[in-house]
């Protein structure tokens, strides 16, 4: 017998998970700073991920 794996397209995970882009972005923004040269890259990048959380937060509450 063949098991049926419940597969979720990605899309769907990122908008019912959206803590954890949040949680990436804020320790890409914090932790990556002491990487000296692209201190400014990391954090510009990382606050723009936590930005993109925000709206997949906003994305699962319209869901609901």
């Amino acid at each position: 017998m063949k098991k049926k794996i419940k597969s979720i397209s990605m899309k769907k995970w990122i908008i019912e998970n959206p803590y954890v882009i949040f949680f990436t972005g804020t320790f890409m923004s914090i932790g990556l700073t002491s990487l000296g040269a692209y201190q400014r890259v990391f954090h510009i990048t990382g606050i723009l991920i936590m930005l993109f959380s925000f709206y997949l937060m906003y994305l699962k509450s319209k869901k609901k």
